[in-house]
């Protein structure tokens, strides 16, 4: 959002966090069909859903404000020591082999398709 609205001459900075913390990104609707695939699986059992990559927030940014043609997102991006949070479990990954093997799920949208589908979804 904070891309678009740069983009559009409303804002002139984003300021964030910590842009170097990790997380295991996944897109929505892929996650929902994992959801639809297990309750329509017919043994129950427990599935981790994940992508099983991370990525930063600086990766987040780095491709929203070129996906919006604003080239190097850190021109327009600061980060505020404020924002941070105390305790903060970056590098958590999941693990989906599991619902890959047993369910034959993955998700379909890479961590780069799915910040730019949301960034051109945003225009």
């Amino acid at each position: 959002h904070g891309a678009y609205l740069i983009s559009k001459g409303i804002e002139k900075k984003l300021t964030l966090g910590n842009i170097s913390i990790s997380r295991d990104w996944g897109y929505a609707p892929d996650y929902v069909n994992a959801m639809k695939i297990i309750a329509e699986n017919t043994r129950t059992d427990d599935f981790i859903i994940a992508t099983g990559k991370l990525h930063s927030l600086e990766d987040m940014c780095r491709v929203a404000f070129e996906a919006k043609g604003l080239g190097d997102f850190t021109e327009f991006v600061e980060s505020d020591r404020s924002l941070y949070r105390e305790v903060e479990n970056s590098g958590l990954i999941g693990l989906a082999d599991k619902a890959r093997l047993e369910l034959n799920w993955r998700s379909r949208l890479t961590f780069e398709e799915m910040i730019r589908q949301m960034v051109i979804q945003e225009s």
